[in-house]
Parts: structure tokens; C-alpha cells; sequence
């Protein structure tokens, strides 16, 4: 889950926004599945930090993705 989750930010960080979509979703399809493990991960830091921080970061990496494709307005 963890090199899912960081190789999706490295991809994000270089601006590959769709293979950051498919390495950070694969990292929180494997969340989803670690049941009692998971409380350990909530405290653990990664590159993309805790959990509720990489749910904020995958929905930015959605939004990226999303823009790069013109189905959202550029705000930046």
C-alpha cells in the first residue's frame, strides 16, 4: 500500500497526473483492506502523511486529473 501510495505522489509531483490516479487509487483500494492493521496506519507518516491527509491529497490528484482532461475549469 505504502509504494502504491508513493509512487502515485511521485507521479503527481512530476506532473503525470493519470498514472498518479491509477499508483495513488491502487493505495487506497489496499487501505480499504487492512482491517485491524489500519489504526497502525493512521498513525504511521508516508511521503503523503497520514490517512486523512492522503484522502485530501487523492482528491487533489482526482482534481488534477480531472482538469488535465478539461472536465474542470482551471483555477490555478
Amino acid at each position: 500500500m505504502t509504494r502504491a501510495w508513493n509512487t502515485g505522489i511521485f507521479q503527481y509531483s512530476v506532473g503525470k497526473y493519470k498514472e498518479a490516479e491509477h499508483w495513488c487509487g491502487l493505495g487506497m483500494h489496499f487501505l480499504n483492506h487492512l482491517r485491524s492493521l489500519k489504526s497502525s496506519y493512521e498513525s504511521q507518516r508516508t511521503v503523503g502523511g497520514s490517512i486523512p491527509q492522503m484522502i485530501g491529497l487523492y482528491s487533489e490528484v482526482l482534481d488534477k486529473l480531472d482538469r488535465a482532461k478539461g472536465l474542470l475549469p482551471n483555477e490555478e
